[in-house]
């Protein structure tokens, strides 16, 4: 958990050294993913003080500021971007999106992780959905029922999300030492999960 939160420190420290234009663009592409940080922080607050459903409840928030700042910068028109950062109204879907940045990158299929059951299951948790009422009652008792396993895999999914923003702000940025620190950390959270699962693993 240590080691977690080493991690979002960095990406802090990191990120409050970026300046960027005033382009409505990039300030609102970076204002979005500034957010999915900031979801991820919380996400890691909330489990230390032992609020499960609240901090799952923050992940899709988390992951969807995330796609909604890269799609913003990297995909969406001159008119969707005046649109979409003045105005409150309705966005592509986050599948159309994701289909977007997959297709600037050339990575077809890079978010598919975020597609169909798994999405549909974060927003059940996010909304107060069955997912959420199945965890939180067993044997007469309401309380957020979690495994070990679960934790981790919340806060890895949500330190991932906070560190890939960053990457993506500090192209928006321009600065390349930052882009370098940051890609750097993604090694060092593999490695965490995979240490992990060999934790988890039956002995």
């Amino acid at each position: 958990m240590q080691d977690i939160h080493s991690i979002l420190k960095k990406t802090d420290e990191i990120g409050s050294r970026l300046r960027f234009s005033s382009s409505e663009r990039k300030t609102g592409a970076a204002t979005l993913l500034d957010l999915s940080h900031e979801h991820a922080k919380s996400v890691v607050l909330l489990i230390d003080a032992k609020h499960y459903g609240s901090a799952f409840a923050l992940l899709r928030p988390c992951i969807e500021a995330y796609i909604r700042g890269s799609w913003l910068l990297y995909c969406a028109s001159d008119s969707e971007v005046d649109r979409f950062v003045n105005r409150d109204t309705q966005w592509p879907s986050l599948s159309k999106q994701m289909k977007g940045i997959e297709g600037y990158y050339d990575l077809p299929g890079s978010f598919r992780r975020y597609l169909g059951k798994s999405m549909g299951v974060l927003d059940a948790l996010t909304h107060g959905l069955s997912s959420q009422i199945k965890k939180r009652y067993s044997d007469g008792h309401i309380e957020f029922q979690i495994t070990e396993e679960e934790v981790y895999d919340l806060i890895w999914e949500a330190s991932y999300t906070s560190v890939m923003s960053h990457i993506v702000m500090a192209g928006i940025a321009e600065d390349e030492d930052a882009t370098q620190q940051l890609q750097r950390l993604l090694p060092e959270l593999r490695t965490l999960r995979e240490l992990i699962k060999d934790d988890d693993e039956p002995k």
